[in-house]
């Protein structure tokens, strides 16, 4: 369930359902009519360019428009690999999509619609991103990143800078990332904070004994979901709240409000 300026999307047996707001209508996307493909494996938001990025069970991508356009991205799904294809993870910015896959990386310029750079490391990674001029990617367990300026077609050119497991991330700044951690059952949000200069990263808990593997975006920040609860927290993570649900594994949708959702 996926909250935007003017749509509510939420997945629903493998199709999605949108819900426009001003409208009040809702809508059902189906490979006969805008979609591309079938069996909906997850969908994240880029609220920048009001585009939902739709993955599918093969590893097909479509962007769907907020005005109703759809472009699809099939380099993934049609490539030769002989290894798995299966997308763990997208993330956004500077005019890109970052894909997180079993194989490797790929990095999406989303004003050409094009594939920029890939790394086909036949290793799981399990999140993707950039931070000011380096990338970040989530591997085993640990946090890894390399320059931009440098080709990412080999894991060698990554560098660990602190180990720490996640659920999700999602860029706030130049040098930090909103992180759901795991440690054994145990779940927390945490703020991950890099230097560049001297490869190190540390973190600082945000909110613990909280468990999410989602991050979405609000108006003015980030929100996560527990099974009993959500976490908001600003665009700088100076603020924060919790908005206690009370009905067991629901999830909540906010957009212009973290405190009315």
């Amino acid at each position: 369930l996926l909250d935007t300026p003017s749509k509510v999307y939420f997945v629903s047996n493998g199709s999605l359902v949108s819900y426009d707001k001003d409208e009040e209508e809702t809508y059902i996307y189906n490979s006969q009519n805008k979609l591309n493909d079938n069996n909906i494996d997850n969908i994240y938001y880029n609220p920048e360019k009001n585009y939902l990025a739709v993955v599918y069970d093969n590893s097909n991508i479509d962007l769907v428009y907020d005005n109703g356009k759809v472009v699809n991205l099939g380099d993934i799904k049609d490539s030769n690999l002989t290894a798995s294809k299966k997308i763990n993870y997208i993330t956004f910015g500077h005019d890109c999509i970052y894909v997180a896959a079993d194989f490797g990386v790929v990095i999406f310029d989303d004003e050409k619609l094009q594939v920029v750079e890939s790394g086909i490391y036949n290793e799981t990674i399990n999140m993707f991103t950039r931070l000011g001029d380096h990338y970040v990617i989530h591997y085993k367990w640990a946090m890894w990143c390399a320059p931009v300026s440098s080709r990412i077609n080999s894991l060698s050119k990554f560098e660990k800078y602190i180990d720490f497991d996640a659920l999700a991330f999602q860029p706030v700044d130049d040098t930090r990332l909103l992180v759901c951690n795991q440690y054994y059952e145990q779940g927390n949000i945490a703020s991950v904070t890099f230097d560049f200069n001297s490869k190190k990263a540390e973190f600082e808990y945000i909110l613990q004994n909280f468990k999410s593997d989602r991050i979405c975006y609000w108006k003015n920040g980030f929100y996560m979901n527990s099974g009993n609860g959500m976490l908001w927290v600003n665009d700088s993570l100076t603020e924060k709240g919790e908005r206690p649900l009370g009905r067991g594994n629901a999830v909540v949708a906010i957009w212009d409000s973290a405190d009315k959702g």
